[in-house]
């Protein structure tokens, strides 16, 4: 101990001597341990601490599966997840939830919110309990017990003031009084619901609970103690396979899939976790290569020292000990700099997360500077010390006494000492021609979602939501009568070119879907067809833009007691009536015994209704004239920017008890997309790392052409002395670094191809091999590259050639 902290005070005399070269290197190690530790604080709290239910690793979900569903797994029918309840031989228990959203009214005005509708055992699966009042109890999911609800900790802190009498209380959700049983605990998260203020539990109605064709709930099971997950999923193939025997018309072809339960809710942001986990360390990488390149240059000028201090008895491990301490140290102190840096950048990163995408992933809640943060910055500094440190330490604790005492022996370390710091920098370009590469394809495959056709014209397109206080309850009449007094209230205000109704704006996901049977055809086997649904007036298509590819779009005379009509899209014809006309056909939907059938009277274009970058659904266009909602959205027409406060008067003037949600560009929501985020999030976190990258090696090029300037500075005097051209020296210079350049970027156009073939599934519409973004990178970083050679070797051109002379 006594000897490693006299190597310590030492190498801190040491560094203090060189103040620049001691603030580059820490510097550089605070960059990449900084974005490190921050990185890891998200893959920390996504993909290793454990889920905050008790034994998460016996909780799966469950989906059912069949080929002809669109997104290929779907929910269960109540039936069939009573069944599910039922058996025990690998469950010890099943629950349900169905996602959704409520209004809540909170004394002035109606509120919006995520909520989580649940079966009564729903929390006791989980193993979660309330930390205040009660839980659900058996039974009290049955349409006949009265409404209930658990609140979430911080509604119940914010919202309803940490009032500790809560229980009993009442809150008015849709409209209807509902009691608060329970309080949730601070840490309790269900991600599919985002940031679900309240929990209600379920009360299925009678046409849900008989039905087996009507798929809404998403079950969630706890497995049996030593239960395995092969196990499980063989046992529900049987149940599958039993059902599709018991009920042919409902399950036939269905299966069951089951799905860990870590891996349903953080799955889909493993992969781009684990991207950013892998470019991150690879900035660390360039940061290290960096360090050590100027620890080899520096050990150039201390061979003196080493060999003095060898010919005084310092054997060759105690150089390479007083070496690696002066590593540890910078390794240190740039790490204790970098966690301070992770601890600053951490809420700048949650800025950048819109709060709608926030809630979709609670583990965000959770980065902070911890002790496992902390331990695994010690591990960083540790690892980087040996990675940065041990190359040059061996080479310095192995000086030539001869050779280094001889009088105007020039340091540098031959052929070996320039080919070893060559190869460095080779190695840096490379790695910062992967991070370029590949956050260059992420930005184009952004740029290729954002440029897809969303179907209609988004420019001058404006969309207002409005949440009715009797939504659930409000008569077919005043729906027709407000949607029609809104949209005349908006039309006439200046600017405005037209407005049209809808249950749903565009961008804001599908929503709910229907399944049908044509008529002209059997019923089939099975899971029957399936549309997403749009209640629309007249004027939606045009106002949108959606071309009419045949037939009609709705009309005045389409009124309630006439015959009810549909509209379908381009991917609905393709799929049910492909090679023939649907117009004139009818189908008869099936959500309930005497639900309608509808004449099909015309087909429109598709149109994106969720992300960019998702296939187009097929969609049931109803008219909102003959099928009302309670749900309404207006799409706006128009070419001012400033209309936002004459369109809430406008809808004011209609209802004042109207909630009136933020007024966007159709543009904006669908930027705003959850899965848009998931793209374009990943592609400027690459950025920011890619650019940190390339600033690295670029202090590494200029560090390492700096050194070998110095090292040849009478050489290239006695060249300028014998008549050579300034601009010869530059060159020579330039053209001693080119090699390393090209054979970096080289080799890191290769490693970038092979890290997006491996990532492929995060990108749209490119290849791994896209000769545009490659080739831009190339230029980018050859480009920089020579300027950081340029500016030394500038100073090689002007050295003053009869100084060179003089020392001769």
């Amino acid at each position: 101990m006594e000897a490693f902290l006299q190597d310590l005070r030492y190498a801190f005399r040491s560094l203090r001597g060189r103040p620049a070269f001691a603030a580059m290197a820490v510097l550089t190690l605070s960059v990449g341990i900084g974005l490190n530790a921050a990185v890891f604080t998200a893959v920390d709290a996504a993909l290793l601490r454990s889920l905050p239910y008790a034994e998460p690793e016996r909780l799966v979900h469950l989906w059912q599966t069949h080929p002809g569903v669109d997104h290929g797994r779907f929910e269960a029918s109540w039936p069939t997840f009573r069944e599910w309840q039922d058996d025990h031989a690998v469950f010890s228990s099943v629950a349900g939830y169905n996602l959704g959203s409520g209004t809540w009214d909170n004394g002035s005005e109606l509120e919006l919110l995520q909520t989580l509708r649940v079966s009564a055992n729903f929390l006791r699966v989980l193993g979660v309990t309330p930390v205040l009042g009660r839980d659900f109890a058996a039974g009290e999911d049955d349409a006949a017990s009265p409404p209930l609800a658990l609140v979430s900790h911080g509604f119940w802190r914010t919202r309803l003031g940490s009032n500790p009498d809560v229980l009993g209380t009442t809150l008015r959700v849709d409209g209807q009084p509902t009691t608060v049983v329970g309080v949730l605990p601070p840490d309790f998260t269900w991600s599919p619901a985002g940031d679900a203020k309240i929990i209600l539990v379920l009360r299925p109605t009678e046409g849900f609970l008989a039905r087996r064709n009507l798929f809404w709930i998403q079950p969630v099971a706890r497995m049996r103690d030593g239960v395995s997950l092969e196990q499980a999923r063989a046992r529900m193939a049987q149940v599958a396979s039993a059902l599709e025997q018991r009920f042919p018309e409902a399950q036939k072809a269905t299966r069951v899939e089951v799905v860990p339960l870590r891996e349903e809710l953080l799955g889909a942001v493993r992969p781009t976790l684990i991207l950013l986990f892998a470019c991150v360390g690879l900035v660390l990488l360039v940061a290290c290569v960096n360090v050590a390149n100027l620890l080899l240059a520096r050990a150039t000028t201390r061979e003196r020292e080493m060999a003095v201090r060898g010919a005084l008895g310092a054997g060759r491990q105690r150089l390479l000990q007083q070496l690696l301490t002066e590593s540890l140290l910078l390794s240190a102190v740039g790490g204790g700099l970098g966690i301070l840096l992770a601890r600053l950048t951490l809420p700048l990163l949650l800025l950048g997360v819109p709060p709608e995408q926030r809630n979709r992933m609670p583990f965000l809640d959770h980065l902070v500077i911890d002790g496992r943060v902390l331990a695994y910055g010690l591990g960083l500094i540790a690892v980087t010390a040996l990675l940065f440190g041990l190359l040059p330490a061996l080479r310095g604790s192995r000086a030539d006494l001869h050779a280094a005492l001889k009088e105007g022996a020039a340091p540098g370390g031959g052929f070996r000492g320039h080919a070893l710091r060559d190869g460095l920098v080779m190695v840096e370009v490379a790695l910062a021609v992967v991070l370029l590469g590949s956050a260059g394809l992420m930005a184009k495959s952004l740029d290729r979602i954002l440029s897809v056709d969303p179907g209609f014209r988004p420019e001058g397109a404006v969309g207002a939501e409005v949440l009715l206080p009797d939504a659930r309850s409000i008569s077919d009449e005043r729906a027709r009568l407000l949607a029609r007094q809104l949209t005349e209230a908006v039309g006439a205000i200046p600017g405005v070119h037209g407005v049209a109704a809808v249950n749903r704006l565009p961008g804001r996901g599908g929503g709910g879907t229907v399944r049908f049977l044509r008529t002209d055809q059997p019923v089939p086997d099975g899971v029957q067809p399936e549309a997403t649904y749009r209640d629309v007036d007249g004027a939606y298509f045009p106002v949108l833009g959606l071309p009419l590819l045949g037939g009609r779009s709705f009309e005045p005379g389409d009124v309630p007691n006439s015959p009810m009509v549909a509209v379908v899209n381009r991917t609905l014809q393709r799929r049910f009536f492909p090679n023939e006309d649907p117009v004139g056909k009818q189908v008869k939907l099936t959500y309930k015994p005497d639900a309608p059938t509808l004449t099909i009277v015309g087909v429109v274009g598709d149109e994106q209704l969720d992300s960019l970058d998702e296939p187009s659904r097929a969609i049931l266009y109803l008219s909102l004239n003959q099928d009302p909602s309670g749900q309404l959205g207006l799409v706006i027409r128009t070419a001012r920017t400033d209309a936002g406060p004459d369109i809430r008067r406008a809808l004011r003037s209609v209802s004042p008890e109207l909630t009136i949600l933020p007024i966007r560009t159709l543009g904006s929501i669908y930027a705003q997309a959850p899965r848009m985020f998931v793209r374009s999030f990943p592609a400027f976190v690459l950025t920011v790392f890619a650019i940190s990258a390339l600033l690295l090696a670029c202090v590494g090029i200029f560090g390492v052409v700096s050194y070998a300037v110095e090292e040849r500075t009478h050489e290239f005097g006695i060249r300028l002395a014998v008549g050579a051209d300034r601009g010869d020296i530059v060159k020579l210079v330039l053209r001693r670094t080119l090699p390393a350049l090209l054979g970096g970027m080289a080799a890191g156009l290769l490693g970038a191809v092979a890290l997006a073939m491996v990532f492929r599934g995060l990108l749209f519409g490119v290849g791994a091999f896209d000769p545009l973004v490659l080739g831009g990178v190339t230029a980018v970083l050859l480009s920089v590259g020579l300027v950081a050679a340029w500016l030394p070797a500038r100073r090689a051109g002007r050295v003053d050639p009869m100084q060179s002379m003089r020392a001769i």
